[in-house]
């Protein structure tokens, strides 16, 4: 059986405890009773938190998956970073494997093993892990062929991207539940690989896994299930802009959300009740559009203190180095000067954004 990783992000770059108070009660309604009614407990969901996370929000966030063993809190700091690309969070994925192996989670560095994406307000049909550990598994005498099979640049792994294009779009506030087709999506890829080939489901952009596919040689799997296999859910803390128009929620979606996925409706309704919570003012009425939380500005932050620890570092092994000279100097301590600004410019990004 393949070991399956699911990376899970929880607040990375968010250090603010209003936004905690909000995206937790999400993931304790929607995303963890998901994961925890899976008929496959065969996985284990790699929470992805920020190094500094406010406390009370750690205290929640390790009450909520207290006892559970396939749970691990894995935590990162973007400032340290030496490499990162653009178009993937790949470098998520390195701080992953950094936990994995020093925690004896995985022994054999070259197994396949199966990776995705959930975020921390959605959900899976309770079935996803299962189908997915089937499918991949029948599919690994296909993997290893082509590993005989392939020139240079692909041989090192086969492997497979494996998606369920039918899903539900779930407006949250007003509880207004429609269907959704989707052919790629960060909720539903799932990949199977070589660990130590690097690739993993956070090696591309989720819209782009079929170019990207062609670029490593994988199979391109499409699961034509019938039923919906997974939950998108909008409210007023999403990065992506939602209008819910006119919308009205059909019966066939509610009956498969409230019967398929394992989200607990009374902490949703708690959660919808709450009104603390909102970033919407709506004088007690459900918002029912957002205009999003892009984290652009941040993004392009990180990336570049990346770029200048990648230099200082490189400036700091020289610096003793023959024909070290007074511009080389100068150079270090420039760019740590810009570095330092940078950082102080992500910590007061990481307190506002996403309020």
């Amino acid at each position: 059986m393949l070991h399956h990783f699911i990376v899970t992000r929880i607040g990375i770059g968010i250090h603010n405890e209003n936004w905690y108070r909000g995206a937790l009660s999400l993931f304790e309604a929607i995303t963890f009773p998901s994961l925890c009614a899976q008929t496959c407990s065969n996985f284990t969901c790699l929470l992805i938190v920020d190094r500094d996370i406010p406390a009370n929000a750690k205290m929640r966030l390790d009450a909520i998956v207290n006892g559970h063993r396939n749970f691990h809190l894995v935590p990162i700091d973007l400032t340290v970073m030496q490499q990162v690309h653009q178009g993937c969070f790949d470098y998520i994925w390195d701080r992953c494997q950094d936990y994995l192996l020093a925690r004896r989670m995985i022994v054999d560095p070259f197994e396949y093993i199966i990776t995705s994406v959930l975020d921390a307000d959605d959900a899976w049909h309770v079935e996803t892990v299962d189908l997915v550990q089937k499918r991949m598994a029948e599919e690994m005498p296909a993997f290893l062929a082509s590993e005989r099979r392939n020139m240079t640049w692909t041989r090192h792994t086969g492997g497979a991207c494996l998606t369920f294009a039918n899903g539900l779009r779930w407006y949250a506030h007003s509880d207004v539940v429609v269907p959704l087709h989707r052919s790629f999506g960060g909720l539903f890829v799932f990949v199977a690989a070589r660990l130590s080939s690097g690739i993993s489901a956070c090696s591309s952009r989720h819209t782009q896994w079929a170019s990207y596919c062609n670029v490593v040689d994988f199979k391109d799997i499409k699961c034509d299930q019938a039923t919906p296999m997974w939950v998108y859910v909008r409210h007023d803390r999403s990065e992506v802009a939602w209008d819910v128009k006119d919308n009205k929620s059909d019966s066939k979606s509610v009956r498969h959300l409230h019967s398929d996925f394992g989200i607990d409706f009374d902490k949703m309704q708690r959660w919808r009740e709450n009104h603390e919570l909102r970033t919407i003012g709506m004088d007690g009425n459900a918002p029912r559009s957002h205009a999003g939380m892009a984290g652009t500005e941040q993004l392009d932050c990180y990336f570049r203190i990346t770029a200048l620890n990648r230099q200082i570092a490189i400036l700091e092994r020289d610096a003793g180095a023959a024909g070290a000279n007074g511009s080389s100097d100068q150079l270090l301590a420039s760019q740590r000067r810009a570095r330092d600004e940078l950082v102080r410019r992500y910590q007061e990004q990481a307190q506002s954004h996403f309020r």
